[in-house]
């Protein structure tokens, strides 16, 4: 999914699934499916959409694990 978000004919596909992405980080008990979201999030991640996934992650972040916190702060 991540390729897929970052190709230009697929990105806008991508997209269509973003509330899908953000319930997975928020609900998903697997902290790698987690991670994925995270990466999945920063691929898919435009003009259109910036505001909404950044404030999202920065919320998520508050709770994330401490696995995953250094690599989000440097996405964010």
């Amino acid at each position: 999914m991540c390729l897929l978000a970052t190709s230009e004919f697929s990105h806008e596909a991508v997209k269509k699934h973003q509330e899908t992405v953000i319930n997975a980080l928020k609900t998903e008990r697997d902290v790698s499916v987690r991670q994925r979201a995270v990466d999945l999030l920063y691929a898919m991640c435009d003009r259109s959409n910036a505001e909404e996934i950044v404030q999202e992650m920065l919320n998520y972040l508050e709770t994330a694990d401490y696995s995953i916190r250094e690599e989000m702060v440097r996405k964010l």
